[in-house]
């Protein structure tokens, strides 16, 4: 009796931990400020439970703006009241107001955007001098933010034009420095990533926590099985070219292939389905997905 009881509980330990870092998580762009009356609640009730706000740009300066439709963070203050009053206190109320939302990140640079390439210039310390890091316009520029946005947990990396290790090393720990996680949402050029996430996690453990892994667009065909850096992956489909099945469909399999890699699911991009009932669609088809192995055990 004594044997079968402890069989028992490893069985529920060993389902409860596999769906420890479960998560269904959404990219939200301009709606977010634009439709705040409709996007707000909608998210909130949706089931996602991480939201990842898209986008930051970090200019030549060091500035930082938003989906280059308005300035955020200039010379060390936020600025971003002046287009967007509500910004800040409705992505801290994203958690709140019986909200599923447990995470929030913003996304940083996107396909095409100079962002890293301007990250890489502006932490370059000329030869033979001491840089120090906190008096960085960047380290300034990202201190601002957080404490504009106490409530946003991680920096979301979209690099994909630069692939500087060096830098990018640089840049996410002093982004842990200041208080926020990290997380990467690659497509292709896994040996980069994969010393990236070694790098910054040797000198800040479980610094970068997350991978969100793209499996559309040029990560059309990547699995999440292939993509193991000691890290929860999360697979992401976009609405373009995935029905809510198609993404109930996708994520199972890897869920049941690769169960111990496989910890969410993303959907791309809110924006192209906004005030529908799409957003609950997507969300309940990851996470009955992510219940795939429970069920076949």
């Amino acid at each position: 009796m004594k044997r079968l009881s402890l069989a028992i509980c490893f069985i529920a330990l060993f389902n409860l931990c596999n769906s420890c870092f479960a998560t269904s998580a959404v990219f939200a762009g301009g709606p977010i400020y634009k439709e705040r009356d409709t996007s707000l609640n909608e998210l909130k009730k949706s089931g996602f439970d991480t939201l990842i706000v898209w986008t930051i740009h970090v200019h030549e300066d060091g500035s930082l703006n938003f989906n280059e439709e308005f300035p955020l963070v200039e010379n060390g203050k936020y600025i971003g009241d002046n287009d967007y009053p509500h910004f800040r206190k409705d992505v801290a109320s994203l958690k709140h107001d019986h909200s599923h939302i447990n995470r929030i990140e913003f996304g940083l640079s996107a396909a095409g955007s100079p962002s890293y390439t301007n990250i890489k210039a502006l932490l370059t310390c000329p030869k033979k001098q001491r840089c120090d890091i906190k008096n960085n316009i960047l380290y300034r520029n990202f201190m601002a933010l957080k404490k504009a946005f106490p409530d946003v947990d991680a920096i979301n990396n979209d690099d994909e034009t630069e692939f500087d290790l060096d830098s990018s090393v640089k840049f996410h720990n002093m982004l842990a420095d200041i208080g926020f996680k990290s997380t990467i949402v690659p497509y292709s050029d896994q040996s980069f990533w994969q010393q990236l996430v070694k790098k910054v996690n040797a000198h800040h453990p479980n610094a970068l926590d997350r991978v969100y892994l793209q499996g559309y667009a040029g990560g059309t065909g990547n699995s999440p099985c292939d993509w193991d850096f000691g890290l929860p992956v999360s697979p992401g489909l976009s609405s373009n070219t995935s029905s809510v099945r198609g993404v109930y469909s996708a994520i199972s399999r890897w869920k049941l292939t690769c169960p111990k890699i496989t910890s969410g699911g993303f959907m791309w991009l809110y924006d192209n389905f906004e005030n529908s009932s799409l957003p609950k669609s997507y969300a309940d088809s990851i996470t009955q997905a992510l219940d795939v192995i429970t069920e076949n055990k």
